[in-house]
């Protein structure tokens, strides 16, 4: 549902050198195992019992950490496949994804995910419970977590619920600009054109791209007295497979261009 991100082609950067070093000291651990255990064999009294004592140590470390690798590199690829499917839409195979990346290591972010996609597939109650241990495990607030979540809500007609979890959502730069556009949509229900208006001020000489962005600067044009060029973008970017939030929307704005004498 998103581009990538700057951040996020570093995290995976970060990601692809953690499982580099841990598997990297699986192999150390190993190969001095090995030679320890070899040369003990080859010593006599004490020596000999204390090499093979220290082969042991490394062999216990590198079967712990190989162990782990193993089951972190499990919950990884799991929440990578579970993040495809709910980019694409799929929140039923998301939601099992994330779980069973869960059950390989409890992870905040899968956690969460899971939350998400259980809140979108009606599942609430369990949902925002998911969401709150994940807060609770990160110690704080994820934005991709917040923003669906405020989304969620917005969505569902409970604003005041919503607009929270966008704010902390909003300073990421994934989120910002999606927000600003539900929340310009929201001033002007409220007949507050000029918090929308402020809202917009950076955009409003932008190109416009997309539908949610059409309805709002179609509606300041209108009510700024530029009825053609309102009507234009409203003919340009309405479609009856928009969401619902902005298919009512843009349908309420065609009947105001309708009814407008001038």
């Amino acid at each position: 549902m998103n581009l990538p991100s700057v951040g996020g082609y570093i995290d995976l950067i970060r990601l692809i050198l953690g499982e580099s070093v841990r598997y990297f000291a699986v192999l150390l651990f190993a190969v001095l195992a090995i030679r320890l255990w070899r040369g003990g064999r080859r010593l006599a009294g004490s020596h000999r019992w204390q090499s093979l004592l220290v082969a042991g140590v490394f062999g216990v470390l590198a079967a712990g950490i190989g162990w782990f690798s193993i089951r972190g590199s499990m919950a990884m690829l799991y929440s990578h496949y579970a993040t495809q499917a709910f980019e694409a839409g799929r929140l039923d195979s998301a939601c099992v994804l994330f779980d069973t990346s869960t059950k390989y290591r409890s992870d905040a972010a899968a956690i969460g995910k899971e939350g998400v996609c259980l809140l979108w597939l009606g599942n609430s109650a369990q949902g925002e419970a998911l969401l709150e241990r994940a807060r609770q495990l990160r110690g704080g607030p994820s934005a991709f977590e917040d923003y669906y979540h405020g989304l969620y809500y917005i969505l569902n007609g409970e604003t005041k619920r919503g607009v929270p979890f966008f704010e902390t959502a909003s300073p990421d730069a994934a989120y910002h600009w999606p927000v600003l556009k539900y929340f310009a949509a929201l001033a002007l229900d409220v007949n507050d054109p000029t918090n929308a208006a402020d809202l917009m001020k950076p955009y409003m000489e932008a190109d416009v791209t997309d539908a949610d962005q059409a309805y709002i600067v179609a509606s300041l044009k209108f009510l700024a007295g530029q009825k053609a060029e309102a009507q234009k973008l409203a003919d340009k970017f309405y479609s009856p497979d928009l969401p619902p939030f902005w298919k009512t929307r843009f349908e309420k704005l065609q009947a105001r261009l309708k009814a407008d004498p001038h």
